[in-house]
């Protein structure tokens, strides 16, 4: 509702953004989205508002990105957009270990089933912090 007709139809394009650039950094821009990356993820996946299925055919749905690219739009693209890759977005030696322990494999997740997808624990620099 904040777009008119014509802008909508490039809002939140991710696969035209993916195959001009190579990848796509995937974010919030917080207070306007949700800050939860589950949700972020659903989105540009499922292009669906967070674990409901509106609108049923998806926004814009070949906008959408394969859940691998989703994942890496939110790890190493992201830390590559942001010039942190010597440091973050891989789980390497030398790199800061952050990263997130899911109950479910996103790669594998039905949208039916993201809201039942629970973090069990996140590590930031190697150490338990939830």
């Amino acid at each position: 509702h904040r777009l008119n007709e014509e802008r909508v139809n490039t809002a939140y394009a991710y696969q035209t953004l993916r195959n001009a650039m190579g990848i796509v950094a995937l974010g919030t821009d917080f207070p306007v989205e949700d800050v939860a990356p589950l949700k972020t993820f659903y989105a540009a996946v499922f292009r669906k508002a967070p674990f409901t299925n509106t609108p049923e055919s998806g926004f814009l749905a070949q906008e959408a990105l394969s859940a691998n690219e989703a994942l890496m739009g939110m790890t190493s693209w992201a830390a590559l957009a942001c010039r942190t890759d010597s440091l973050s977005g891989s789980i390497e030696v030398g790199k800061q270990a952050n990263f997130t322990i899911l109950n479910a494999d996103l790669l594998k997740v039905k949208a039916e089933e993201m809201q039942n997808v629970e973090v069990k624990g996140v590590f930031l620099k190697g150490k338990k912090v939830f």
